[in-house]
């Protein structure tokens, strides 16, 4: 008797509970065609600049930083307002750094409106008019007023989004984000610095900070846009030939996210159960998941794309990347924006 087909493809995979869904999904619809990679965000991404895996959702940044990466297609993580797992965790010493931060994300909501007024949606103009208005007002005494921020280590897009608002809020030579190193943190109490935090820590974490700022929520009230934190994307060594034969395995990621994301709304009791009965599971019963499974998005509509393209046309402007070949990057990026804006289906083509 023949034993079970190897895996054709090899998939990278961020186990943390917002793909538990789609990963249950994926299972159902993939069972032994795909082998699963697993690791955090900044590790999956490796692997994708390596194409030590074929596919991946994986950082959002990694389309503008790395240009050998290309979009598989329009499924991700995303999330329009609160996204509940990528915020700044602000511990009570830094309760009017704060109120700092309100009243800078007010006035910066306020120049957005003001910056893209009356013109067409053109990502690299409003990026540009806004960190020059932004650097323009800048004063010497918000260089400091942020507080002392501390990076996570694990995530890519979260902490280019955190560099991009900070620079944006406070002014292009303001200080106060430094890496934090290793995944580890000090227990609650020890520490007066202003934490990123992301996925399943963050839930579990959010009781020890008396003010947060949720990034998904932060980017909707400035922009009123959707934020994408991870996209489906190609390994570097995937080329048109393969990516054309990985489409049927496209389709299927493509129809399980639509599944997965109406259900998380509806009926998300199996997906709970099946998460406590694996060894994901510790420290669930500390989180509303019902809740925060209904806020996450995996499919990308053309809203989402526009979202995805300014936020890295804006960490390109305020230099909180080091593009490889951004240009390149971003063109290829708004003309896959333009042919899905009225398309339902899977990339058909690299560029």
């Amino acid at each position: 008797m023949a034993g079970n087909p190897a895996p054709s493809a090899s998939f990278g995979w961020i186990n943390y509970w917002n793909l538990w869904p789609l990963r249950l999904e994926l299972r159902r619809a993939l069972a032994g065609r795909v082998e699963f990679r697993d690791g955090h965000p900044s590790q999956v991404n490796r692997w994708l600049v390596e194409g030590s895996v074929q596919m991946a959702p994986a950082s959002s940044i990694c389309l503008l930083k790395h240009n050998q990466l290309n979009v598989a297609l329009p499924v991700g993580v995303a999330s329009t307002g609160p996204v509940m797992s990528v915020y700044l965790g602000f511990p009570a010493a830094q309760n009017h750094t704060f109120d700092v931060w309100q009243e800078r994300i007010a006035e910066l909501k306020e120049t957005y409106a003001r910056v893209t007024a009356l013109r067409p949606f053109d990502p690299r103009q409003i990026a540009r008019d806004l960190f020059a208005a932004v650097t323009e007002k800048a004063t010497p005494g918000l260089l400091n007023a942020s507080g002392q921020i501390k990076l996570t280590p694990v995530s890519a897009a979260s902490a280019a989004m955190t560099k991009t608002l900070h620079r944006l809020l406070f002014g292009p030579d303001a200080r106060g984000v430094e890496p934090r190193t290793g995944e580890s943190v000090q227990p609650s109490g020890e520490s007066d610095s202003v934490e990123l935090l992301i996925g399943d820590e963050a839930l579990k974490r959010r009781s020890e900070f008396p003010q947060i700022l949720d990034l998904g929520e932060v980017w909707n009230r400035i922009t009123g846009l959707p934020f994408v934190f991870a996209v489906w994307q190609l390994g570097s060594n995937t080329d048109a030939v393969e990516a054309a034969g990985l489409r049927p395995l496209m389709n299927a990621i493509k129809e399980s996210a639509e599944f997965a994301q109406a259900k998380m709304r509806v009926s998300s009791a199996d997906y709970r159960a099946a998460l406590m009965d694996s060894p994901l599971g510790s420290g669930v019963e500390m989180v509303d998941l019902q809740r925060y499974w209904r806020v996450i998005e995996y499919t990308l509509t053309p809203q989402h794309l526009r979202g995805l393209v300014l936020y890295l046309c804006l960490a390109r402007a305020t230099g909180s990347v080091r593009p490889d070949n951004d240009e390149k990057a971003l063109q290829r990026l708004m003309r896959w924006q333009q042919q899905t804006a009225d398309a339902s289906g899977v990339i058909s083509s690299l560029h």
